[in-house]
């Protein structure tokens, strides 16, 4: 099992995070950035949950991912409905 972030886990559905993702497919930060074609910077703070993003750009994530990681991780929930 993961260990929880320190977030507001109540922001965000559950499932595997970005940063997990990461680690699990042995990717680093930039390998990553540049698989979705995002800065280093921004995709940093994705995994860090520092920031959210666009519907678009999730879902290049959820299909980068084929799944594991979904939509619903990366954009608040205020920001989803």
């Amino acid at each position: 099992m993961f260990a929880v972030a320190e977030h507001n886990r109540s922001d965000y559905d559950s499932g595997m995070t970005l940063e997990h993702y990461r680690r699990a497919n042995d990717l680093t930060m930039r390998e990553l950035a540049k698989k979705l074609g995002l800065s280093l910077g921004f995709t940093s703070d994705l995994t860090k949950r520092k920031a959210t993003c666009s519907l678009d750009v999730a879902v290049k994530i959820e299909k980068l991912t084929k799944g594991a990681v979904s939509c619903r991780d990366l954009i608040k929930k205020t920001e989803a409905a």
